[in-house]
């Protein structure tokens, strides 16, 4: 792939920048971000495989505010939904959300935003999507561009946990959403096959994939006599704040409160599917503005936070 100079990208005014600059607060488009953002609007349908941290919101936020219609997001977790909804408000980007237990007011505000152009970005999940109700509505609604995050979940998920994600290609044509742009962070090529088979089918489709390596990321194996001796001295001895990932919703529920005993410490919490929508909103929102917050969560958390360990 051809790159352009990031020099000549950055250094000149033109819509791009002067958009992410004064709507996102984002002063450098790097030349992937900026190749990304012109095939979508250019029209081009594409699958972008960039690294964790490599600014893959960016690509879909910015075009969003240039698009005709709205952009719909489809995101698996609503940890990742929450996390994406407060950025955006903060970067005061009208956006939307639709996901279960909506009342029939919440849900008439959103759409009525949509088709009156005051909200740029739907952030929803698969499933929402996939309602009835929901679905007729989106159709009165004007998208141009439907995003699918995290789409390796099309494969991996889809299969048998997720049976919604293998619909995502048939939700797209139902609204008449031509413009399609799959990300992700880590796909192999069979994964990358799937993906273009469900969303795509036969239409034409770019791939767009940076090299996967992140020398910021340090990776480490340690052997432990005690798994919560070991995970107490971590926590006690790591910067603040930390994310320890669990396998099972009891063993992130008994670490937390047996660690906020030991060290006496309110600020462990724990975080899985298990719990009440309004505790797991609660939860997401004490840990994204805690300084000094402890957090133990399955994978139901998604991983939107830059410190984090696994268990």
């Amino acid at each position: 792939m051809a790159m352009e100079n990031p020099a000549a990208l950055n250094g000149l005014p033109d819509s791009l920048a002067e958009t992410a600059r004064s709507r996102l607060g984002v002063t450098y488009l790097y030349p992937l971000q900026r190749f990304v953002v012109s095939n979508t609007l250019e029209g081009r349908s594409q699958i972008v495989v960039l690294p964790t941290g490599a600014g893959k919101s960016l690509c879909f936020q910015l075009p969003a505010l240039l698009l005709p219609g709205a952009t719909l997001v489809l995101l698996p977790l609503l940890s990742l939904m929450s996390d994406q909804l407060r950025k955006l408000r903060e970067a005061g980007v009208p956006t939307g959300v639709l996901r279960g237990g909506m009342s029939r007011e919440e849900k008439r505000e959103l759409f009525a935003g949509v088709r009156s152009g005051r909200i740029s970005i739907v952030l929803a999940t698969p499933e929402a999507c996939q309602v009835e109700s929901s679905l007729a509505r989106l159709r009165s609604c004007r998208f141009s561009h439907l995003v699918v995050d995290e789409a390796h979940c099309i494969s991996e998920w889809g299969e048998s946990f997720r049976p919604a994600y293998r619909e995502v290609g048939t939700l797209a044509r139902a609204l008449g959403i031509p413009l399609r742009t799959a990300f992700t962070a880590t796909a192999s090529p069979v994964v990358i096959d799937r993906i273009k088979g469900i969303l795509f089918e036969d239409d034409e489709v770019r791939v767009v994939a940076s090299a996967p390596d992140r020398p910021n990321i340090l990776y480490g194996v340690r052997q432990v006599l005690s798994m919560t001796h070991a995970l107490q001295e971590m926590v006690r001895t790591s910067p603040r704040p930390v994310l320890a990932f669990f396998r099972t919703r009891s063993s992130a529920e008994v670490a937390a409160r047996v660690l906020r005993v030991r060290l006496s410490d309110d600020r462990v919490r724990f975080y899985h599917a298990g719990l009440l929508r309004e505790e797991r909103a609660d939860c997401e929102r004490w840990f994204l503005s805690s300084p000094d917050g402890v957090l133990f969560a399955t994978s139901a958390y998604g991983i939107p936070i830059d410190i984090y360990m696994i268990v």
